[in-house]
C-alpha cells in the first residue's frame, strides 16, 4: 500500500507541477504548452481525487469533489486540440475552436451547488464516499451524479480522440513515420493511451453496473492500471528528458539558446514536407541539407516577420553561429524559439535566399575580414575553418556560387596589394 501511495502522490505532484509550467511559460509554442498543461492539470487532479478518497482525507478531498470539474470537461477538447496543434502546425485558436470549450460550462454549473452547499451536507456526502470506499457518492447536490459526469467525460474523450486518430491519418504520420519516428511515436503513444485508457474505463463503469454487488471494483482496477501507464511515460521523460522537450513538452528547449546542438526534426515539418510533396506533384523545393519551404505562410503577420527579423540579425552579429561548421537551420531555429519552417521562410521572404547560400554570405564575408588582417601568416584553408567552412572545398563551392569565381581570383582581384595568401593556399 506504500508503494501505491508513493506512486499515487508522485504522479499527482509530476502531473501538477508540470501543467503550471506549460501553462505560465512564456517561451515555446503557447498554444501547444497550453493545451496539454490542461490535459495534465485534469489527469492531474483526477488521480488527486483518487488518491485522497482511497485514503480518507476528507477535509481535502472537499475541494477536488468538484471544484475541477470546469476543467475536466474541457480535457477531452485539449487532447484534440493538442494533436491539432502538432500536425498542422498551429500557434493559436482558430476562429471557432473557443466552441470546443463550451462544455466546461456543465462542469461549472455542476461545482456550483457543490459550493454552495453547505458544510454540513458537503461533510455528509464525503462521509458516505470514505465508508463505502467508492469513488462517487449516491447523493450529490449537482443536476448530475459524479458518476454521470464521468460517463459523459470518458464518451467525450472517446469522441475527440477518434475525431484526432482522423486527423493524424489524414495529415500522413505514417507515411512520414520513415523520416520522423520519434515525434511520430510521440503522438501514436498520446492517441493510443488516450483510446485504449478510456475505452477501458467506459467498460469498467459498465461493468460495474452490472455487477453493483462489487462497489466499483471495475472502476477501481481501471484507475490503477492507467496509473501504470502514466508511470511508464514518466520513467520515458526522465530517461529522455531532451526528446520530450522536443516533442511532448514544447515549453523551452533543454540547451542554452546560443549553443549548437543536434535536434530531430519537429513532427509538423515533417508532416507539412509530406503535404507540400503531395501537392507540388514533384516540383523542386530547394533542398540542400535543410528543408526549404518556399511557400507563403498567411497565418504570419508583417509584425511577426519584423520581430523575427530583428531577432535573427541580432542573433547572427552577436553570437556568429555561422563559424560553427555544423550550424544547420534546426539550430537556428532552436536559438530564435521558433519552428524550423519559419525561420526557412523568414530568410526566403526577407533576403530572398535559401538557408545554405544565406549563412554561405556570412561566411564569406567574415572570411574576407580575416583575410584583409591575416593575408601574411595564413593559408587559405587556415581562414577557411576559422571562417566556419568545414574545408577548402566548401568555401571553393561557396565562392563559385556567390560570387562567380574561386576565392584566389576574387582575392587577387579585390586586394592585390596581399598576394601572399594565394601561394599560401
Amino acid at each position: 500500500m506504500f508503494v501505491l501511495n508513493l506512486i499515487y502522490i508522485s504522479l499527482v505532484f509530476f502531473m501538477l507541477v508540470f501543467s503550471l509550467h506549460l501553462m505560465l511559460t512564456r517561451h515555446g509554442n503557447l498554444y501547444i504548452n497550453r493545451m496539454l498543461g490542461i490535459l495534465l492539470m485534469a489527469r492531474g487532479f483526477q488521480y488527486l481525487y483518487g488518491w485522497l478518497t482511497e485514503n480518507g482525507h476528507l477535509s481535502e478531498l472537499m475541494f477536488v469533489y468538484k471544484v475541477p470539474n470546469a476543467l475536466l470537461f474541457i480535457a477531452p477538447s485539449a487532447l484534440f486540440l493538442y494533436v491539432k496543434g502538432f500536425v498542422t502546425d498551429q500557434y493559436k485558436l482558430g476562429r471557432y475552436e473557443w466552441l470546443h470549450f463550451l462544455p466546461g460550462l456543465i462542469g461549472l454549473a455542476e461545482a456550483i451547488p457543490w459550493v454552495m452547499s453547505s458544510r454540513d451536507y458537503r461533510n455528509e456526502v464525503l462521509e458516505a464516499i470514505g465508508t463505502q470506499q467508492s469513488f462517487f457518492a449516491h447523493q450529490d447536490p449537482g443536476f448530475m451524479t459524479h458518476e454521470t459526469s464521468m460517463l459523459i467525460r470518458t464518451g467525450m474523450f472517446l469522441a475527440y480522440a477518434g475525431a484526432a486518430w482522423v486527423l493524424v491519418i489524414r495529415k500522413g504520420i505514417f507515411r512520414s513515420y520513415a523520416s520522423n519516428r520519434v515525434g511520430c511515436n510521440w503522438v501514436l503513444l498520446i492517441l493510443i493511451l488516450a483510446t485504449f485508457g478510456h475505452s477501458m474505463v467506459l467498460s469498467a463503469m459498465i461493468w460495474d453496473r452490472m455487477n453493483p454487488e462489487l462497489g466499483h471494483a471495475g472502476f477501481l482496477g481501471a484507475v490503477r492500471v492507467s496509473i501504470l501507464i502514466y508511470l511508464c511515460i514518466m520513467l520515458v521523460i526522465f530517461y529522455q528528458p531532451r526528446v520530450m522537450y522536443g516533442y511532448a513538452f514544447v515549453a523551452a528547449a533543454l540547451d542554452a539558446p546560443n549553443r549548437l546542438g543536434t535536434l530531430t526534426p519537429e513532427l509538423w515539418q515533417s508532416f507539412r514536407k509530406r503535404e507540400k510533396e503531395q501537392e507540388t506533384a514533384g516540383e523542386g523545393m530547394g533542398q540542400t541539407g535543410d528543408t526549404e519551404d518556399q511557400e507563403g505562410l498567411p497565418g504570419i503577420s508583417r509584425e511577426r516577420l519584423e520581430r523575427w527579423k530583428r531577432n535573427l540579425l541580432a542573433f547572427m552579429e552577436q553570437d556568429k553561429p555561422f563559424l560553427n561548421p555544423s550550424f544547420r537551420l534546426h539550430n537556428l531555429a532552436e536559438s530564435l524559439d521558433i519552428a524550423p519552417h519559419h525561420c526557412s521562410y523568414l530568410i526566403n521572404i526577407e533576403f530572398g535566399k535559401n538557408f545554405n547560400q544565406w549563412v554561405n554570405e556570412h561566411r564569406i564575408e567574415h572570411f574576407i575580414n580575416l583575410y584583409q588582417k591575416n593575408a601574411s601568416t595564413h593559408t587559405l584553408e587556415a581562414l577557411a575553418h576559422e571562417a566556419g567552412f568545414s574545408n577548402r572545398r566548401t568555401l571553393h563551392n561557396a565562392f563559385l556560387k556567390i560570387h562567380g569565381q574561386p576565392p584566389g581570383t576574387y582575392l587577387q582581384l579585390h586586394f592585390p596589394t596581399s598576394p601572399d595568401i594565394v601561394a599560401k593556399g
